[in-house]
């Protein structure tokens, strides 16, 4: 409040306030970190160095929507590359600087080129992608972690590698031009609805499962089953618009292919094949339940156990 010999009563009055962090170094932003008033557009965390190099930011602060989390700016000049770790204990969202444009030699928050070295997922509560990103040494999500990228485009960049030992969930293009690897307790789930989508090209490690989730209209095959898959598991149960023919495109499931739901009614179909032979080979105990395969050997329509190699 603001108070003076001249003025009867107390007046108060809310100013805005100007939040410029300069930050070096190794940087933990807390769980604790808070602004209030009225930011200003160019408030937000600066990232500097005193010499050119990478710096590591390390995150637990969830930030709320439209807060101070979208105002991370780094210096173009001194700083090379980012170390981003993400290690709250409630759900956060990554990021960025959409806030507005920062100040002179400093730049928003990568979502292309070069800058971003590493992306480490560490928060079992789970953590959405707020914009692209082009990852450019490694990505890891931990174990019983998750990291949602949503429909934000993400890139393994050339040279990079992805290890995904928790669950990494996609709405958008994941493109490889790096590596990407399924632990044996990773997961991809395919979240696409009204589009096919593309399963990233990847190594599926004994163990991991490429699991289908998200359609509800869409009706075209998915991109991406020409992969030697360990597990696969179709979960649609949302899928309400006409059957899904793969065309024969799923070729090798060495672990455990199971249908959980293909849609509510039983015109909503999954069929491995159309009219003609098929063979789904692998190591596998196949649980298939409210699923039609049409043509080669075997059509069935309810429950079937398939053993390896199994011909359709």
């Amino acid at each position: 409040g603001i108070r003076d010999y001249k003025v009867t009563g107390v007046q108060t009055c809310a100013l805005p306030i100007f939040a410029f962090m300069i930050l070096k170094g190794t940087t933990t932003i807390g769980s604790g970190v808070t602004f209030g008033g009225f930011l200003l557009t160019t408030s937000g965390f600066y990232f500097d160095r005193a010499t050119a190099g990478t710096i590591n930011v390390n995150i637990a602060q969830p930030f709320s929507s439209g807060s101070i989390r979208n105002a991370f700016y780094y210096q173009t000049t001194n700083v090379t590359g980012i170390n981003e770790t993400y290690n709250g204990t409630s759900a956060q969202t990554t990021v960025n600087g959409t806030n507005a444009t920062p100040g002179a030699g400093y730049a928003a928050w990568p979502t292309t080129g070069t800058v971003l070295k590493t992306l480490t997922i560490s928060n079992t509560a789970g953590v959405t992608a707020s914009t692209a990103k082009v990852i450019n040494t490694s990505l890891v999500v931990d174990v019983s972690c998750s990291y949602d990228i949503g429909a934000n485009n993400h890139t393994i960049a050339s040279g990079a590698t992805g290890t995904i030992n928790g669950t990494l969930r996609s709405a958008a293009t994941i493109t490889t031009t790096g590596t990407l690897t399924f632990s044996s307790t990773g997961t991809y789930e395919h979240n696409f609805t009204t589009t096919a989508g593309t399963i990233p090209t990847s190594t599926w490690n004994s163990g991991s499962t490429c699991s289908i989730i998200g359609y509800t209209t869409n009706t075209t095959v998915t991109g991406g089953l020409a992969q030697a898959f360990s597990n696969f598991t179709w979960n649609t149960p949302n899928q309400n618009t006409g059957s899904i023919n793969l065309g024969g495109a799923l070729q090798t499931v060495n672990g455990t292919f199971t249908v959980v739901a293909t849609g509510t009614t039983t015109a909503r179909e999954l069929r491995l094949s159309g009219n003609t032979a098929y063979t789904l080979t692998g190591n596998s105990n196949t649980g298939i339940g409210g699923f039609v395969v049409s043509g080669g050997v075997r059509s069935e329509e309810h429950t079937s156990e398939l053993q390896s190699p199994c011909n359709l």
